[in-house]
């Protein structure tokens, strides 16, 4: 129930920032996004900055910011008041945690304003250039459209073959899948 509140709350804010990433440009709005990413999940952990009382939310998100300079540096004053607020905003409800979901959702939802396609293939070992390739001439195909935006990802549970994950499909071409039938057993 706890994660699933937490998707919530990503997609709420992915929401709430798409017409601001669309009008800004929804580069200026990942770029921000995967920094957020690396500053928060950093070794030395931003939890003690969040934790801190002692400093007001401005002077944390000052701080953040700050420790970004030359992102900030290049950008007109307006685009960083959108992005201190968003900023402002996760750190006082504390929801830095939620970075990642965020971006991913919002991603998502560019994606399908754009009509754009988002497929994951999964494969037994890590893709080639050939690889690539094949999945470049045949996954338009499989999905009726040209639009596609393919993340690869290394499945180790898999004994050759791939996986092609579209929305809540999923197309399984392994030597796993194939044996599982062949025995009708799924401990595989």
């Amino acid at each position: 129930m706890n994660q699933r509140k937490e998707f919530i709350g990503a997609k709420f804010y992915a929401r709430a920032i798409f017409p601001f990433a669309k009008k800004q440009g929804v580069d200026l709005w990942m770029d921000f996004l995967s920094y957020l990413e690396q500053v928060f999940s950093a070794p030395f952990a931003i939890d003690w900055l969040i934790a801190d009382t002692s400093s007001s939310k401005e002077e944390k998100t000052k701080y953040i910011l700050e420790s970004y300079y030359s992102f900030t540096s290049t950008r007109p004053a307006k685009e960083i008041d959108y992005l201190k607020s968003f900023l402002s905003i996760l750190v006082s409800h504390n929801r830095y945690h939620l970075v990642s979901e965020i971006k991913e959702e919002l991603q998502n939802i560019v994606d399908k304003n754009d009509g754009i396609i988002h497929v994951i293939v999964e494969t037994a070992s890590d893709p080639d250039a050939k690889t690539k390739s094949y999945f470049k001439k045949f996954l338009p195909k499989l999905c009726g459209s040209e639009k596609l935006r393919v993340d690869y990802i290394k499945n180790n549970s898999l004994i050759l073959g791939f996986n092609v994950n579209i929305g809540d499909k999923i197309f399984k071409v392994s030597l796993k899948n194939d044996l599982s039938k062949l025995f009708g057993n799924n401990s595989l």
